[in-house]
């Protein structure tokens, strides 16, 4: 636990180091970026269900990274390192990611797509969630001015482990080797960034679901 917390308070420091780097580069060529820390973000409650058996887990997060947005384009995105720990009754989950997103905003509404790459496992008493790689490929759809915005996702994920992978059925909805949706609300105060989510994923043999807080600076 204190080996994966290091690596990702390692690699958290080296990405906002290197946002400073790149946004002097880049507002020569029209962009302007600055670093963020997402406190909390991931932080939580999952429920992990597979067959008839189900576990609880309080879930542990943080990222940071650089978001960054066209001065006189519609066009923004982030860059960001993230980790999450789920702590149960006899039961631990540890996850990492590395991600980045461009989308294309106006006044209330936008979209955004990217690519997160991603290490996880989860295991219990009842459940059991093997490690492996992967890569998600989320999009997003964003209704509503930056003050306060909803915010829908689907992501389907493709891992490296066959054992992860979900075998569909007519009873299950979704495309890859997992499947996650959610939705939730995004409000930017002037100093802070408040963000609720309710997740959903489809995993092989059962689901994970989750209530997500984050406090963006």
């Amino acid at each position: 636990m204190i080996v994966f917390l290091r690596k990702v308070i390692t690699a958290m420091t080296v990405l906002l180091v290197c946002s400073g780097f790149f946004g002097e580069s880049s507002a020569a060529d029209g962009w302007k970026n600055r670093p963020y820390l997402n406190l909390g973000g991931g932080s939580g409650l999952a429920k992990y269900t597979q067959a008839s058996n189900s576990e609880w887990g309080a879930l542990v997060g943080s990222e940071a990274g650089f978001r960054y947005r066209q001065r006189d384009g519609s066009l923004e995105g982030k860059t960001r390192v993230s980790g999450q720990a789920a702590l149960g009754i006899g039961a631990m989950g540890l996850e990492t990611r590395v991600g980045s997103f461009l989308g294309y905003r106006r006044f209330l509404w936008g979209v955004e797509i990217g690519v997160d790459v991603f290490r996880n496992n989860f295991s219990g008493q009842a459940v059991s969630i093997v490690d492996s790689l992967g890569a998600e490929l989320p999009v997003s759809l964003k209704i509503g001015p930056n003050l306060i915005q909803g915010v829908a996702t689907v992501a389907p994920a493709y891992l490296s482990d066959p054992e992860r992978r979900v075998a569909w059925t007519g009873e299950e909805f979704g495309i890859g080797h997992e499947f996650r949706w959610s939705v939730g609300l995004e409000i930017g105060l002037p100093i802070v960034g408040v963000s609720i989510a309710y997740q959903e994923k489809v995993v092989a043999g059962g689901t994970v679901q989750g209530i997500l807080f984050g406090l963006e600076l």
